[in-house]
């Protein structure tokens, strides 16, 4: 009985400690699982980066707070290196506030249209102001401004909303912006924002240059504005999509061209001795100028180039170039090039006298309706006047929809 009831004994002890060890396993279990639970971080989770036209904090400092005190506030250099993919920089001094000053890259790793890095106002207000300080040093706020004030970085894509670009001065690549250059790739889009007095001085593009030297890259512009932008040398006085071999798309709504020059397209230079595709509605060209030649507003397929442009719902007024096309030039200067376009419910005013309409052609423009006369010499002989549309002998075509003014 007594080694029974000592077996017994030992068999309770057994099984209490068995069971007390399995409640305890299970415990540790549960533990674990709900401690996995709390420390897996959110994939998708995104911040938001405040950046001060005086920025004062270390480039140390991990976080860019929406702080009062100076030491603390990030400068756009900072917060642009802290940023994620998905993250936004919110530009929290705005315009009549301070100017940001200097010359800046984008190149946050894994973005995706999905997830790009977006810059844009901490609040409802006056826009901010970037500017390149007129390529000057003193008063630059990053090491130079000789360059481009925003550069996206290869396969980086950026959202730029509601900013106005001004007073850059570049000498070796877009004027404002540079997207997609030398055999890069990025995607840009702009919205509500405006670029003034941006200047490439030896290079394409004064406020934006897209898929330059053999780069791959998509632009995007809505509602927004390019005014006295300039490319005195080169391609682009707004816009330079597509150039030395370079793979260019380029899509402009709502926007505002005015006034801007160029060696070659006095706003935008498309698929020049390379690869582009353009489409444009809603938009209006004013008083665009090239100064050597090829298209006041417009240059398509230039140099051996290959482009498309669809041009929707848009006006062309008082464009001009000593050149050809006042308006629109169309695979001009090799035999080699290849230019299509197609313009609908779009009218070109301004020093013309021959237009498209109603018709597509191999090589001419023809003399079109007297809505697409010329209001600013009516009595001038053609050779004192740009063409409108100029469509060279390399070209595919122009076509203009029937029934639509030239």
């Amino acid at each position: 009985m007594r080694w029974t009831l000592g077996a017994r004994h030992s068999e309770q002890r057994m099984t209490g400690s068995l069971s007390a060890s399995l409640a305890t396993v299970a415990s540790l279990l549960a533990l674990t699982v709900t401690t996995q639970t709390v420390v897996v971080p959110s994939a998708s989770a995104a911040t938001v980066l405040f950046a001060f036209a005086a920025g004062g904090a270390p480039a140390s400092q991990t976080s860019c707070p929406a702080s009062s005190v100076v030491p603390e506030r990030c400068s756009l250099a900072l917060a642009l290196s802290l940023a994620g993919p998905g993250d936004t920089v919110e530009l929290a001094t705005p315009g009549g506030g301070g100017v940001y000053r200097g010359n800046w890259r984008v190149s946050t790793e894994s973005t995706s249209a999905a997830r790009p890095v977006t810059i844009e106002p901490a609040s409802p207000g006056t826009r901010p102001v970037l500017s390149g300080n007129g390529g000057q040093t003193a008063g630059c706020g990053t090491p130079s401004c000789d360059g481009p004030v925003l550069t996206v970085g290869a396969g980086v894509h950026l959202d730029l909303r509601d900013v106005v670009i001004n007073d850059a001065s570049n000498t070796t690549s877009g004027g404002a912006v540079d997207n997609a250059d030398e055999n890069g790739t990025g995607t840009l889009t702009v919205s509500g924002s405006t670029f003034s007095n941006d200047f490439a001085v030896n290079a394409d593009g004064g406020a934006i240059a897209n898929a330059d030297m053999g780069g791959t890259g998509q632009v995007s512009v809505t509602d927004s504005s390019f005014y006295d932008d300039g490319a005195l040398s080169g391609d682009g006085g707004a816009i330079d999509n597509g150039d030395t071999g370079g793979k260019g798309t380029l899509v402009v709504t709502g926007s505002v061209f005015e006034q801007n020059a160029a060696g070659r397209a006095g706003a935008i230079g498309n698929g020049d001795n390379a690869s582009g595709t353009l489409t444009v509605a809603s938009s209006s060209f004013v008083t665009d100028v090239a100064a050597t030649d090829d298209a006041g507003a417009i240059d398509n397929a230039d140099w051996g180039g290959h482009a498309t442009a669809h041009i929707t719902t848009s006006t062309f007024f008082g464009d001009d170039t000593t050149g050809n096309g006042g308006a629109i030039d169309n695979a001009d200067s090799e035999t080699t090039s290849q230019g299509t376009i197609y313009i609908s419910d779009s009218t070109l005013y301004g020093k013309q006298l021959t237009c498209m309409a109603g018709r597509s052609t191999p090589a001419t423009a023809v003399t079109g309706p007297s809505s697409c006369g010329p209001p600013h010499c009516p009595t001038a002989p053609p050779t004192t006047c740009s063409t409108a549309l100029t469509n060279e002998a390399g070209a595919t075509s122009i076509t203009v929809v029937p029934g639509q003014s030239g």
